[in-house]
């Protein structure tokens, strides 16, 4: 099915915002019949929403992913909730739960949110590593994961594919694609580069360096130094300090939150000059500034869509209504975290419009089968389904940033994860 957002109430000002989304396979639990044969956490008035994610700690800057899903729940219930394809309009419940990028603390979060506050659905649940944590568990319950923020790992890949995993709609690419592309990107620049790897001593990090390892082999690349640290250390100096000895032409950084701000003012510090490559997760205006003057200097990722911190973004007439509705609520219209929280409620929205049901299994299958076109994606991007792979970001282009106007710059090449 096809869907475009209609008036920003519901929050989409007409022809302002779209979003995409993609198929999934997996696991649902049928009505369980609290009233007239709905699932647990819907009712005819009323839907519950279940988040555990990211807010506090090293990341305690993606909170406003979460600020901007209150706005929009917000405004939608105020106006009488959204109206679902069974034609009974439903009120959100939103219950969100820090777990503070602690992937035990996520699963305690969970179990709650299905044992005690029995929700209907996830809805954009951040930390790939927690994610897994508790993947049986979702599906094995029949609730869908929904919008998560986290790049799917090549063994939660599997699960989509095999059917193993009840989740849709990943709202970051791959692990694989997007390392595709951050090597690809670095060839381009420097076909016999040599590349310092630090990143994350978790699943997360740990699968992506796997991939960059595989992804360098037969090339004129070379990995001359790699360096690991826990995601509750308080300091990574001495890590950067030895990849600096390296004589690295490239520093590549698989991680994420407030080390991404140290890592930088470690490298300026020192007076290393690599080209540095962050994860899209992190193309956040203030943790680069956070860094201090010159740490943003020839910094890499990739990005898909259009946000206030690409360069020039603010003359886009979507942005301007975007950036008009964000400023009413008080919110930075630049905060690249505060928008994509709005872009993906907004989605959370249409899927439960398009729902002709009130079972989390319908929820499910609505959301793994519909599209949705987006005024969002960069210039040659298209966003959109796929049976394969549990992203809808099949597309990308190497973004630069520019600490003069700050903001990112797009590159001219589209990459894709189907070549």
């Amino acid at each position: 099915m096809n869907v475009r957002w209609t008036k920003w109430t519901s929050l989409a000002a007409a022809g302002a915002l779209g979003f995409a989304a993609l198929t999934a396979c997996g696991a649902g639990r049928e009505a369980a019949g609290e009233q007239g044969g709905c699932s647990p956490g819907i009712t005819d008035t009323e839907i519950k929403i279940g988040q555990s994610s990211l807010q506090s700690g090293p990341g305690a800057i993606y909170k406003s992913l979460v600020d901007a899903s209150h706005a929009v729940f917000d405004e939608v219930n105020a106006a009488g909730g959204v109206k679902m394809g069974d034609g009974k309009t439903r009120k959100i419940e939103y219950i969100s739960l820090d777990d503070g990028y602690d992937p035990a603390r996520s699963v305690v979060n969970v179990r709650r949110l299905v044992e005690q506050d029995r929700v209907a659905a996830f809805y954009s649940n951040t930390g790939t590593s927690s994610i897994q944590a508790y993947l049986d568990y979702t599906t094995k319950a029949g609730i869908p994961l929904l919008l998560s923020a986290g790049s799917p790992s090549n063994d939660m890949v599997a699960k989509y594919r095999s059917g193993e995993g009840m989740f849709a709609l990943s709202t970051n690419p791959t692990a694989a694609f997007e390392n595709k592309v951050m090597v690809e990107g670095i060839r381009a620049g420097d076909p016999a580069a040599k590349i310092a790897i630090l990143y994350s001593n978790e699943d997360t990090g740990k699968g992506q360096l796997e991939n960059v390892r595989k992804l360098v082999e037969g090339t004129g690349l070379r990995i001359v130094g790699v360096e690991s640290y826990e995601t509750t250390a308080p300091t990574i100096d001495s890590q950067v300090t030895s990849l600096r000895a390296t004589n690295a032409d490239v520093f590549l950084h698989l991680g994420s939150g407030s080390l991404v701000t140290m890592a930088l003012k470690k490298i300026n510090e020192l007076g290393w000059r690599p080209e540095k490559w962050i994860t899209s997760a992190n193309v956040v205006v203030q943790l680069i500034e956070a860094a201090g003057a010159g740490a943003g200097d020839d910094l890499h990722s990739i990005s898909w869509l259009k946000s206030g911190n690409i360069v020039g973004a603010d003359a886009d007439p979507a942005i301007r209504k975007y950036a008009a509705w964000a400023k009413e609520r008080g919110a930075d219209p630049n905060d690249s975290l505060y928008f994509a929280g709005t872009l993906t409620a907004n989605f959370l929205i249409q899927v439960l419009r398009a729902t002709n049901g009130c079972t989390s299994k319908a929820i499910y299958d609505t959301a793994r089968t519909m599209k949705l076109t987006t005024d969002f994606a960069l210039p040659g991007i298209t966003i959109g389904a796929s049976e394969t792979d549990p992203s809808y970001v099949r597309q990308a282009v190497t973004v630069t940033y520019d600490a003069s106007q700050k903001g990112w710059v797009p590159g001219d090449r589209v990459y894709s994860i189907d070549k």
